[in-house]
């Protein structure tokens, strides 16, 4: 299954994804988009609708794969959006994905970038004594709560002494 990230109820949805039988889940798909406009011939740059990609959506897709990996069980998960380096991969891999699809990357860089990707991966993992990736598969999930689960906290102030600035008004 390939989702997009639009998806008003996206835990829930992969849940019952994965309940459906599912067996891997691919997050996200591009966005659909429009390029802009050319003011002076008054039409749009393409004339079709078109997918955004690319770095600027990798911060969607990181969401999207912790979410899912939050709320799946036996899914496997594939992360895709922005992937440009081994750093990307390894956001993704430690915020629960399986595998990456990079696809911006080798258009704009060529195939040569995935040996590229997979070398400076390999001597991060050999650096940090990594073994594979299932030892840091979804890892900084244990430091990320979903947005649901965050409690808001009121903080209070008080004044030890009498205010100098009479014109703040913060203290009255």
């Amino acid at each position: 299954l390939k989702i997009s990230p639009n998806i008003s109820n996206f835990p829930q949805m992969v849940r019952t994804a994965e309940k459906s039988g599912v067996a891997a889940i691919c997050a996200i798909e591009s966005l659909r988009s429009i390029l802009g406009v050319d003011l002076e011939k008054q039409r749009p740059y393409l004339p079709a609708y078109g997918g955004y990609s690319g770095p600027a959506i990798r911060p969607l897709g990181l969401a999207s794969v912790a979410t899912i990996a939050q709320n799946v069980s036996t899914a496997q998960l594939c992360g895709v959006g922005g992937i440009e380096n081994y750093e990307n991969v390894l956001e993704y891999i430690m915020l629960g994905a399986h595998a990456v699809q990079i696809g911006t990357a080798i258009m704009m860089q060529g195939p040569k970038i995935i040996p590229k990707i997979l070398g400076e991966l390999e001597g991060w993992m050999q650096k940090h004594e990594v073994q594979n990736l299932a030892q840091i598969r979804g890892k900084a999930l244990e430091h990320l709560y979903p947005f649901e689960e965050v409690k808001v906290v009121p903080r209070v102030a008080h004044c030890s002494k009498e205010c100098q600035d009479d014109q703040c008004q913060m203290c009255s």
